[in-house]
């Protein structure tokens, strides 16, 4: 059973990418108590690979996550139960999305940075069927 999720052997000259920018809306993506360590993980294991990890931590003021909320309630979407809940709203995310593709091209990457093919596949579906940053599909 442990060698069916024993990921397989990856040699350093079949990588796709050599340097890669890791981000995280609800810490420090190399911090391992951001998001359940998933983004520091995952950032550790590219790093073994030979990968050169860039952590971006995209922020938003208190003003402006009062301001996304105000904005979804006035919109008709409720009153939002959570931070998160702000940090996960559509006004949130093109915030983040622009400040992370500002803070990418400071760092040398390409004019936009290219979208995981699961986010391209969702991005027609409904708000209610995708979750941040891509949704996954069968």
């Amino acid at each position: 059973m442990l060698e069916m999720n024993a990921a397989p052997h990856i040699d350093a000259g079949e990588l796709r990418f050599d340097r890669v920018a890791i981000t995280c809306v609800f810490g420090d993506p190399r911090d391992l108590r951001s998001w359940s360590g998933a983004p520091a993980n995952l950032a550790n294991a590219l790093e073994k690979l030979g990968v050169a990890v860039e952590g971006i931590r995209p922020r938003i003021s208190r003003l402006a996550k009062f301001g996304v909320a105000a904005a979804d309630m006035i919109a008709g979407l409720g009153r939002p139960l959570s931070s998160e809940q702000v940090l996960r709203s559509l006004r949130s995310r093109r915030r983040f999305g622009a400040e992370v593709a500002e803070a990418a091209r400071r760092l040398g990457g390409p004019r936009r940075p290219s979208i995981a093919p699961s986010a391209k596949r969702c991005a027609g579906l409904p708000m209610s069927s995708r979750s941040v940053p891509t949704c996954a599909t069968t």
